[in-house]
């Protein structure tokens, strides 16, 4: 099924697993963001704010924000794992943290399209031996997207390493 999202906020929620805030589970799972907000959740497992996982696929996109979500192990504002992302629009992926991909943790068969003018900023690593604050793909599939878009992140991440492309 659908889970549409166009106004209101998804925040406050603590689990042990992965995915505080929304898990898209499935090939048939869809999750469509065009607004509102998913802030301030936590997870102990992957996924802070959104889980997206087992063929499952999201759009993010119009004034959707996703911030000021942690996650204990990987992906504090979004986990993609054997699924697919798009963010686009005004989205918005900020303030989150993770010992791995503060923002976005991308990994297995999984695909993130950046378009438009969405933002990836402002968030960080938690632990001093990690990287990747923006973003980090272990997928081995290359981003997909508008050239400024992959130019714009990586004028906006610190020049310390912290986003690693395939």
């Amino acid at each position: 099924g659908t889970f549409m999202l166009y106004d209101g906020c998804i925040s406050g929620n603590t689990s042990s697993a992965n995915g505080a805030g929304i898990v898209v589970h499935g090939t048939g799972g869809r999750l469509d963001m065009s607004g509102g907000e998913v802030s301030g959740n936590k997870t102990s497992g992957s996924g802070g704010g959104i889980r997206i996982q087992s063929g499952a696929a999201a759009d993010i996109h119009g004034s959707a924000r996703i911030t000021d979500n942690s996650a204990d192990t990987a992906g504090g504002g979004i986990h993609v794992l054997n699924a697919a992302c798009r963010i686009y629009g005004d989205a918005v992926v900020s303030e989150n943290s993770s010992p791995l991909g503060g923002g976005i943790y991308v990994e297995g068969n999984s695909t993130l399209d950046l378009d438009g003018d969405c933002r990836i900023v402002d968030n960080r690593i938690n632990q001093t031996d990690q990287t990747g604050s923006a973003v980090i793909n272990t997928s081995g599939n290359a981003f997909v997207g508008n050239t400024e878009t992959l130019q714009e992140l990586i004028d906006k991440t610190p020049v310390d390493g912290t986003m690693i492309l395939p």
